[in-house]
């Protein structure tokens, strides 16, 4: 394990002398006289990876087990599964709290599912709205074009039931007269 003191301008690590241990508690000490501060804050490091509670052993374990096990699987259980496993009151709070986060979540994922439906379609409409102006000039191209030729117009209907590879085709081939014709 390894954490940082403060000191003016750098850190250095502190190692513990016993690596084994996984709790560990810090309380606020006068560095020159030695004289603790009884009953104030108290720091406590919990080395999550140290505690391996299973949840066959969750019945037999400490306090420190527990809440370790629950901080490291609550988001492995639904709400109600978390209640069976800490019916005690004191866990009722962080129960509610992994509840909340997990509706949260559900809300979210939603949310964000319609936000991606409403940008999927507003790019298809783009798409299609595109595409309609390309072929709406590809038609009208075929028409001046067969206007500068003293061809027949085609009605709208039946270009538009033209696929735009049809229309392109119909194109090349009216430019192709047309130069021919002014060569």
């Amino acid at each position: 394990m390894c954490c940082f003191v403060s000191r003016p301008h750098f850190w250095y690590p502190i190692r513990t002398r016993e690596e084994r241990e996984s709790h560990h508690r810090f309380r606020f000490e006068d560095s020159r006289t030695g004289r603790v501060l009884e009953e104030t804050i108290e720091v406590h490091f919990l080395e999550l990876p140290k505690y391996n509670t299973n949840v066959i052993e969750l019945a037999n374990a400490t306090a420190i087990e527990s809440w370790v096990y629950l901080l490291r699987h609550a988001q492995d259980y639904s709400a109600e599964e978390l209640r069976t496993l800490f019916p005690s009151a004191e866990y009722r709070s962080v129960i509610n709290t992994v509840e909340e986060i997990q509706m949260k979540t559900e809300y979210r994922e939603l949310y964000d599912s319609r936000q991606k439906a409403k940008l999927d379609e507003a790019w298809r409409l783009a798409e299609a709205e595109k595409k309609g102006r390309q072929e709406g000039e590809a038609i009208g191209r075929v028409k001046t074009y067969q206007e500068l030729l003293g061809d027949p117009v085609t009605s709208d209907e039946e270009l538009l039931q033209m696929t735009s590879e049809q229309l392109t085709s119909t194109i090349t081939d009216l430019q192709t007269r047309l130069r021919k014709r002014n060569a």
